[in-house]
């Protein structure tokens, strides 16, 4: 095997730390790995194209548009950029919607080589389709996804969706989403003292319970159906929620935290350092989703050593929480449940805070150590397809 090539929506902060650690991983095997990007940015992102590019990355010439609803990409000479890179592995990420992806597809013959396509969503999401919409996605997955050669998978409940629609012969491949673990790791040695300073900067009483909800003010990430459900708890007064993220319910959410009189501060977009800085006075990880693929603040969250308090509806909850012992995962069907979990993550003792920083970093050299995933990536890789 000589070439491998990754063909994806936009370039990201945190993804473009992985795609470097999988370009020097592959460089030890005397392959070549390059990334081909759709677009600049997209819609209520705020990073760009040149902010991450290198020497294995390059932008396509394209158009990004809608149709009925749904974004998509399409680059006209997607298929002469592959044939230039002429790779033996075709990594596909991004949406299955997107008209480039279709291209590479349908014309999997004449690219001569295997196609993975990197799965991240699973079947518990709550989406806002209608019914014509939810036939026309289910026509496109079986159409796209049993053309795949195989499937990066993010965990058990995106493999679980991909099955469904894969070919007898598909090959399954574990891909978690991966950081920069030194950076989160940091976290979780600082001092009380330097924690307490922190929260006393930020106007937080050292008594306080602080969840941090890093997320976009967006539907799909159910802040505003988690507010209406934390109002029912009956001790959280004893808490400061912190969200930093932007979007276009800002001002709905806003306007529901202010009516709640609950202690809920929402603190715009946030760079890495500064999320950093708010991870380090944080007591819990919050994330209500309503559908969430495979979140990647879920693994900051274990490197930071933070118990977690996450919806069903996010991808990797089977993966990154111990029920009870480093977490919950609750549930919005059951009203009465989902209360008691909250509650009882509030009421937890320092001591059982301190147990669960052992175990969430625990999950997180297990399973989402870069170095032993992308290691093993490439080797079975190696051994699956480099004779075909």
């Amino acid at each position: 095997m000589k070439t491998i090539v990754l063909i994806t929506n936009i370039l990201t902060p945190y993804r473009s730390h992985f795609y470097s650690q999988y370009y020097d991983a592959c460089k030890k095997y005397g392959i070549n790995f390059h990334v081909l990007c759709m677009a600049e940015t997209e819609p209520e992102r705020n990073w760009y194209y040149n902010e991450y590019a290198s020497e294995f990355t390059t932008l396509m010439e394209g158009k990004t548009f809608k149709i009925f609803g749904v974004m998509t990409h399409y680059n006209p000479n997607v298929l002469k950029y592959l044939k230039q890179l002429s790779p033996d592995l075709l990594l596909m990420a991004g949406s299955y919607m997107f008209l480039s992806n279709w291209i590479a597809v349908f014309n999997k013959s004449t690219l001569h080589c295997p196609i993975i396509y990197w799965n991240e969503s699973h079947k518990n999401s709550v989406r806002n389709y209608n019914s014509i919409s939810l036939r026309i996605r289910e026509v496109i997955r079986k159409m796209i996804l049993k053309r795949m050669d195989g499937f990066w998978y993010g965990g058990k409940m995106s493999l679980d969706l991909v099955k469904d629609y894969a070919s007898e012969n598909a090959k399954f491949y574990f891909m978690p989403n991966l950081i920069d673990n030194d950076i989160y790791e940091k976290v979780s040695v600082i001092s009380e003292t330097e924690r307490q300073q922190r929260r006393e900067n930020l106007q937080i009483g050292s008594d306080k319970i602080v969840f941090i909800c890093p997320a976009r003010l967006t539907f799909v990430k159910g802040i505003h159906t988690f507010i209406d459900l934390f109002k029912k708890t009956s001790n959280n007064d004893k808490c400061t929620i912190l969200i930093p993220g932007d979007g276009d319910m800002e001002l709905e959410l806003k306007e529901m935290a202010k009516h709640s009189l609950l202690d809920i501060r929402f603190l715009g977009y946030k760079e890495q350092d500064e999320m950093i800085d708010l991870y380090k006075v944080a007591d819990i990880f919050l994330m209500p989703s309503l559908s969430d693929p495979n979140p990647l603040t879920c693994i900051e969250a274990l490197w930071c050593g933070l118990p977690l308090l996450i919806s069903t509806h996010v991808g990797n909850y089977p993966e990154v929480v111990k029920e009870g012992l480093n977490g919950f995962v609750f549930d919005y069907d059951n009203e009465k449940e989902a209360i008691s979990k909250i509650e009882t993550i509030i009421d937890k003792p320092k001591e059982w805070r301190d147990n669960a920083k052992i175990i969430s970093k625990s999950i997180a050299d297990d399973i989402y150590n870069p170095q032993k995933v992308i290691n093993n990536s490439i080797q079975e890789f190696i051994k699956d397809w480099s004779n075909k």
